[in-house]
């Protein structure tokens, strides 16, 4: 950075068995891997060879991917690089990630029913439309048990269309803020007329209603593999009288 540099190359070399020669670019500015491969050699004579077949990819590599790495500041200064490729787009990629939940009712919700768990799956794409971004789809199951007498539970199967945005704070770890809206099926097992004689009677009551969420997301990512995430929502069934709750999630993902 002192330097002025957006892209450094770093390399390493390895033992085990075979020798393996290691190379990544990494970008300065957003402090991630942008490009990264191997080579390996038999024998020590072959490391050589092994390094310039490395460097003859990647120059060729980094070339072909240059028009979609976007760097520092100075790249978005630089006019040349922008009529150089003025439609290039980023690759984008898909991201999966299972997560747990925990469920903190608010308001009338909270008089109706305890803190819930469940679970969630996303799959979203990243980079689509511009680099960093999110959009994708999650769907789940949520389980509230009865806080009143006359309640015994609730579950929730949410459907949300999901998008977002990484911001990259410190080499791989990276905030989320994201919005959702979609709908779930709904069910409450409760007795709605209460009981005189302390005995209930409880009845199911099925509705598919409107659903919104927003939150923060914070991550890292392994090797442009593998991810931890860790999340805080605030989600709202739209009712007449709208039920809200806290959402907290904690999960791993794949990148392919």
């Amino acid at each position: 950075k002192i330097l002025s540099a957006d892209l450094v190359v770093i390399g390493s070399l390895n033992k085990l068995g075979k020798f393996t020669v290691t190379a990544k670019f990494i970008n300065v500015g957003f402090g991630r891997i942008e490009l990264a491969d191997s080579e390996t050699a038999d024998t020590e004579d072959g490391i050589q060879n092994a390094v310039n077949i490395l460097a003859g990819r990647m120059a060729g590599n980094i070339t072909n991917a240059g028009k979609e790495i976007k760097t520092g500041p100075r790249a978005e200064a630089d006019t040349s690089m922008k009529e150089t490729a003025p439609d290039a787009k980023p690759s984008y990629s898909y991201n999966l990630t299972i997560g747990g939940n925990y469920m903190l009712p608010q308001g009338r919700f909270a008089n109706l029913v305890d803190a819930g768990y469940g679970g969630t799956v996303n799959i979203n794409i990243e980079n689509l439309f511009i680099r960093n971004s999110l959009l994708g789809v999650e769907t789940g199951f949520w389980y509230f048990p009865g806080k009143k007498d006359n309640v015994d539970y609730c579950t929730m199967i949410p459907a949300f269309v999901t998008a977002g945005y990484k911001y990259y704070i410190f080499n791989s770890f990276y905030i989320a803020p994201a919005v959702g809206a979609g709908a779930s099926y709904n069910i409450m097992c409760w007795d709605k007329d209460g009981s005189l004689d302390g005995t209930y009677k409880y009845e199911k009551e099925n509705k598919i209603e409107s659903l919104a969420r927003a939150g923060l997301g914070l991550g890292y990512v392994f090797n442009n593999m593998f991810s931890i995430q860790l999340g805080a929502d605030y989600c709202v069934v739209l009712e007449k009288k709208p039920l809200g709750f806290l959402l907290f999630s904690a999960g791993a993902g794949v990148v392919f």
